[in-house]
């Protein structure tokens, strides 16, 4: 009598390992030239590293030194340094003196750099937290964001 035949056993893969994430967040622009923007002012560390998703581990470096305490406030020009290698420079949106907080200090600088005044030029980090709308220009839309900002606090 036939019997009916089994089918033939392929042998089983192994399913490849899911790729890592290095670095993602629904809140922050990460930008291929190693920039995390859009980081709002008073943001602490904790609560920075509560919307990024990665799988390595995350240091946060100021001044070339590792930043302990969860509770400081994430500064523009701060480097975020994970297990792999990657490094990322933070960019506080209106943070130009590079304190975690937007003052009269940083209203100054951006309005001096708008005009151009000689001197009062930024350039790296403190530049990119000028452009308050992340549209990869210092405009006198960032000017007026940067008011209204600095006024509703």
């Amino acid at each position: 009598e036939d019997k009916p035949q089994e089918p033939e056993q392929k042998p089983v893969e192994p399913e490849p390992e899911p790729e890592k994430i290095v670095l993602e967040s629904d809140k922050y622009t990460i930008t291929e030239d190693g920039y995390i923007m859009n980081i709002d002012y008073n943001t602490t560390i904790k609560e920075f590293y509560e919307l990024i998703r990665t799988d390595f581990l995350p240091t946060m470096v100021e001044d070339g030194l590792e930043q302990e305490d969860e509770n400081a406030l994430v500064k523009t020009g701060m480097v975020l340094k994970l297990s792999e290698g990657s490094k990322y420079t933070l960019i506080v949106k209106g943070d130009m003196n590079q304190d975690g907080k937007v003052s009269l200090i940083d209203v100054s600088k951006l309005l001096l750099h708008y005009n151009e005044q000689k001197g009062y030029e930024l350039t790296g980090a403190p530049e990119k937290a000028a452009d308050m709308n992340v549209d990869g220009r210092v405009s006198l839309i960032d000017l007026s964001r940067i008011i209204t900002l600095y006024n509703s606090i």
